[in-house]
């Protein structure tokens, strides 16, 4: 596939809530002189395109009450509801935009990506010049979530998704695999699950579990194996040296 040219950051179209499209139509239309793009009606609206050179205007007009045009026009009346940039490169904003802190919603991974740039607590370490980030504690609860994110570039990757959900977890790198070791559950118990994670394939696999509950340890890793230092094994009880892992292939 031949790679398309740049072409910067642009609008791509212009939604305007409207009351009734038979009656704003004619002004954009017959008016303004705006030739109309046909489209498909979507979330409970109905949608007519008007081409204003590249950029679209799209008047939405809601079939629902109860639809997301229904309730903006309800609440504010008719008016710009939303304004549609395209971008080069969607991962890269959208990490960049998880990094400044903005929630994302209706993305192509849906509460997915919105959870994991809101969890905390995930369990995070460095694999090959990127940022891995494991589970960690969202509104709704632990996230079972695994991603890269590419300091240079501010590109994420969603990977895959761990065993369990999880937050307060141990990460660290040995041989060109991630491990992720203990945890809290969303009943805020200790865990003794280990997962290893193949940043390069995404590929996660669970492994043989901890001797004991462990979450919030500290880590240090040599090159052959690693110690897990510490940690609550329970909410009131903390532990001084719970295990030393050795590499275990992830393949």
């Amino acid at each position: 596939m031949t790679p398309s040219t740049p072409r910067g950051t642009r609008i791509s179209h212009i939604g305007i809530a409207v009351e009734a499209i038979a009656e704003t139509l004619p002004f954009f239309r017959d008016v303004l002189g705006l030739s109309k793009v046909d489209l498909d009606d979507a979330d409970g609206a109905r949608i007519v395109g008007l081409s204003a050179g590249e950029p679209l205007v799209e008047l939405l007009e809601a079939d629902d009450p109860a639809s997301p045009i229904g309730r903006f026009v309800a609440k504010r009346g008719a008016g710009i509801h939303h304004i549609c940039f395209a971008v080069d490169d969607l991962e890269a904003v959208r990490g960049a935009l998880g990094y400044r802190g903005f929630d994302l919603y209706g993305a192509s991974y849906g509460a997915t990506v919105a959870q994991m740039y809101l969890a905390r607590y995930p369990a995070v370490t460095v694999a090959g010049g990127v940022i891995v980030i494991a589970g960690g504690q969202a509104a709704s609860g632990p996230t079972r979530v695994v991603y890269t994110f590419d300091p240079v570039s501010g590109r994420t990757e969603l990977l895959g998704e761990l065993p369990v959900p999880l937050a307060h977890a141990s990460a660290f790198t040995l041989g060109g695999v991630t491990y992720v070791a203990g945890g809290r559950d969303a009943a805020d118990q200790a865990l003794t699950v280990v997962s290893a994670i193949d940043p390069s394939t995404g590929r996660v696999k669970p492994r043989p579990s901890l001797a004991r509950p462990v979450a919030d340890a500290a880590v240090a890793a040599g090159s052959h194996a690693t110690l897990l230092i510490g940690g609550w094994g329970t909410t009131t009880l903390r532990q001084v040296l719970l295990a030393t892992l050795h590499p275990i292939a992830a393949t």
